[in-house]
């Protein structure tokens, strides 16, 4: 059963700036819960999009005020989010191959089932800008875009005549034109929106990130890290003192949303200047 929570409509704001990151900063603690949730994202807007461990999709200003939920319980696990457009967030169960697209209320706008569009296999997607979704076919190895009715309008050439490595993504991201492809033991492989290869960034393990810039932003091995790629340049990030291990993490403008083993927190933060 679908469930939708419709409070007060938002005013739409402009998009931010981005603070300049730095590996070390002052956290001022915004809000806490104790909650126990797998992922979070975060949009342009200063939204937070949190998915509980029980598959319920709850998001939040950057006060943390509650604002909506979404759930839909016979679809089994949420696997992957994709909030960069708060306007047309893609929630994707990997179980049922089933992709739902909200708007910004948290509302079902459109549903795509992947069995019927030739990808039988697929772990991980992404929003493109142009509003359609890339995906990665496991079987076939190729990238894929398909618009919301679920219609194929772009397939790559085959992997293997691009690359020597063999991928299997776990994360995929379109930025400034731009498709990044993480495969956590292989390293992010970078496509143009043609889908023709470009470069692997090799320096970065994971299955998931953020790109800001030139920076990217990920976890490995329970760390935050910076991986600048102009300068070829990784860092730790010191993260708040308190935290009982960390699951995920998602980093706008000055603000830090991190989740840990019991707790969902927003922190603002500024450049330590010591």
């Amino acid at each position: 059963m679908t469930s939708c929570k419709i409070p007060e409509v938002i005013d739409k704001v402009e998009e931010p700036a981005v603070q300049e990151l730095e590996p070390n900063a002052e956290y001022t603690l915004i809000k806490k819960w104790d909650i126990n949730a797998k992922i979070i994202h975060t949009d342009k807007l200063l939204n937070a999009y949190l998915v509980t461990e029980n598959n319920e999709l709850i998001k939040y200003n950057q006060e943390g005020k509650e604002l909506f939920r979404y759930s839909d319980y016979e679809l089994g696990n949420i696997t992957h989010l994709d909030c960069q457009n708060p306007f047309n967030i893609l929630v994707y169960y990997g179980d049922f191959q089933t992709i739902i697209i909200l708007d910004n209320r948290l509302y079902p706008t459109h549903q795509v089932e992947l069995y019927e569009t030739n990808s039988p296999q697929v772990k991980t997607l992404c929003v493109s800008n142009d509003q359609n979704i890339w995906l990665f076919d496991e079987v076939n190895a190729q990238l894929k875009k398909i618009n919301q009715k679920g219609e194929i309008v772009f397939e790559s050439p085959l992997m293997h005549q691009m690359m020597e490595d063999e991928i299997t993504p776990d994360f995929l991201l379109e930025h400034n034109e731009q498709i990044y492809a993480a495969d956590k033991d292989l390293g992010i492989f970078v496509f143009d929106n043609f889908g023709k290869y470009l470069y692997k960034e090799s320096q970065i393990n994971t299955d998931k990130f953020q790109l800001i810039d030139n920076i990217f932003i990920y976890l490995y091995q329970n760390t935050a890290n910076l991986y600048n790629s102009r300068q070829s340049i990784s860092e730790q990030i010191v993260l708040p003192k308190d935290l009982n291990g960390i699951i995920d993490m998602n980093i706008q403008k000055n603000q830090m949303y991190i989740i840990d083993k019991n707790t969902f927190r927003i922190y603002t933060f500024v450049k330590n200047n010591d």
